[in-house]
């Protein structure tokens, strides 16, 4: 495997309050040792990768988990300004959603998102999701360096 010593740090964009929580507990009840951010709407997300405002201290993310329906701009206006912008063209962004709408999958490729994932609806399903997205991102994938 090709695990960092490093806890990664993970951005969570998802506005409902309980689907946060709950991919939050399942992260914590599967031991997976990254440190989750969470934010709830697309400003906040290019705020905070971009470490404007609020977040200028924000950490370096390795990873976004956006959600596609946010309530002030789309996941795909989000994932488009980010591969906009040089500094956070290569980050990894998994689009983690509801939505198994054909035109979103498209759309959201078409904006070169890494992967695309619909959540599933039993917590044991979610936790096999985000195991597998951390046994990928940090234990598969060659990532890029700083």
């Amino acid at each position: 495997m090709n695990r960092d010593i490093r806890p990664a740090q993970l951005l969570l964009v998802e506005d409902n309050p309980a689907e946060a929580e709950l991919i939050q507990r399942v992260f914590a009840r599967e031991k997976i040792n990254n440190t989750i951010h969470h934010v709830e709407c697309g400003q906040d997300a290019l705020d905070f990768l971009m470490q404007k405002g609020e977040y200028q201290n924000a950490p370096a993310v390795d990873l976004v988990l956006l959600d596609l329906n946010l309530p002030d701009m789309s996941g795909i206006d989000v994932l488009s300004e980010i591969r906009d912008d040089a500094k956070l063209t290569q980050l990894p962004i998994v689009m983690l959603t509801n939505s198994r709408n054909p035109a979103d999958v498209d759309a959201a490729y078409r904006e070169h998102v890494n992967c695309y994932v619909t959540k599933p609806v039993g917590i044991n399903e979610l936790a096999k999701v985000v195991q597998s997205i951390d046994d990928f991102w940090f234990g598969i994938a060659v990532r890029p360096k700083d």
